[in-house]
């Protein structure tokens, strides 16, 4: 078999196997406004640690309805845009509400510096402390378990650096820009991922943070989309490999 063949077999073995292990769960009943804007002044104050009661906070939008033109990528999503406004400063809050949870939430200062923000839990400004706060927090919201694995991940590292490894079936993925024009010069941004590794592959689930400046600004959370097919899959992952050869093989 020639090398781009090869290449083909693996990358084909890849999407149908990850298909037929992890499949998406199917949206319920959407939530409504008034409950997905609760939701998310509940996960402002207990994960991100603002006071909201600081706070007037304004719904800017709310959308329950596929963009023109991705309608069949919708999966029932509802998205959704909070202004968060005090005497010293304003903050807009984007998030993404499906299946009965929040599957991301992003923080943006509109006006004032990250000094005057109203907290009464504010995360660590140390990466590493403040990702552990954070999925203590999360675990505490959700009640997912998975989250366990991914806090023994943190529970010796002392520097993003050594985050880089896999616990179990999850792998953890630490990103740090850097200037192309200077490469000793870090950027602001830090992203954390923990992503669900089968065989070695990086699969749909996935949980990602990210600090800005030494600030928590958000997150993304697609763990509980994603289900681990059981015995009830019609094709296993022999047959599997053996359909993404054949089809390598005729390419």
């Amino acid at each position: 078999m020639s090398l781009i063949k090869k290449f083909w077999t693996i990358l084909a073995i890849t999407v149908i196997v990850t298909a037929c292990l992890f499949t998406q769960i199917p949206n319920n009943a959407q939530a409504g406004q008034e409950v997905v804007e609760a939701k998310v002044r509940s996960a402002l104050r207990d994960i991100a640690g603002i006071d909201v009661n600081k706070y007037n906070i304004t719904v800017i939008s709310y959308r329950s309805t596929p963009i023109p033109g991705d309608e069949a990528s919708y999966r029932g999503e509802e998205d959704i845009q909070l202004r968060l406004e005090s005497r010293d400063n304003r903050l807009s809050v984007i998030a993404q509400y499906l299946n009965n949870r929040i599957v991301s939430m992003n923080l943006r200062i509109l006006e004032g510096s990250p000094s005057t923000i109203h907290y009464t839990n504010k995360l660590s400004s140390d990466p590493v402390v403040a990702t552990r706060e954070f999925l203590y927090r999360l675990k505490t919201f959700t009640g997912n378990p998975s989250i366990v694995e991914m806090q023994q991940i943190f529970e010796t590292v002392d520097n993003l650096e050594m985050a880089n490894k896999t616990v179990g079936n999850i792998e953890c993925r630490v990103t740090i820009p850097v200037n192309p024009v200077n490469r000793d010069v870090r950027s602001s941004t830090v992203k954390v991922a923990f992503i669900y590794a089968w065989n070695g592959i990086g699969t749909q689930r996935n949980l990602g943070i990210r600090f800005e400046d030494g600030l928590f600004s958000g997150f993304g959370d697609s763990w509980d989309m994603y289900l681990v097919a059981d015995v009830d899959v019609t094709i296993s992952r022999e047959q599997a490999i053996n359909v993404a050869r054949e089809q390598a093989i005729a390419t």
